[in-house]
């Protein structure tokens, strides 16, 4: 048997939904559009009063919710991030992957066209000016 994935409170709404109609129905609940003694301009206003008044409390509800959905699912995003994180910084392959990244960056930049060989360079003759008495220039 297959279960539902839909909430509980649906189920209750529809109930008493069906409820509502068939007490209606047994006690030949007449419907009108417009009361007798009322005319169509007072009876339209009220119906244009109504419907304003719904849909402003249906905006401040949906609203309400985007707020409360936004929070969570930033909430639930941290989480997941944070899980993802500490999985992979406290694991081994984090620090396997740093050194094979950092071996192979270091050892392309300073084969002899390696872009890493004019800055070395540089600081060695940097270096060997400042032994040799001269001014430093590198401070400077």
């Amino acid at each position: 048997m297959r279960e539902s994935k839909l909430p509980i409170w649906v189920y209750w709404v529809f109930g008493i939904q069906t409820v509502l109609i068939v007490v209606a129905l047994l006690f030949s609940f007449e419907l009108r559009l417009k009361p007798i003694d009322m005319s169509y301009h007072d009876w339209i206003a009220i119906l244009l009063t109504a419907l304003a008044v719904i849909l402003s409390v249906l905006g401040v509800f949906f609203a309400f919710l985007a707020i409360v959905g936004w929070q969570t699912l930033r909430r639930q995003v941290d989480r997941q991030v944070m899980a993802l994180t500490d999985n992979f910084l406290h694991g081994d392959k984090f620090e396997e992957q740093i050194a094979e990244l950092t071996e192979g960056y270091l050892e392309e930049g300073f084969k002899p066209k390696g872009h890493l060989r004019e800055p070395l360079r540089d600081a060695v003759e940097a270096v060997s000016y400042d032994l040799g008495g001269d001014e430093d220039v590198s401070d400077a």
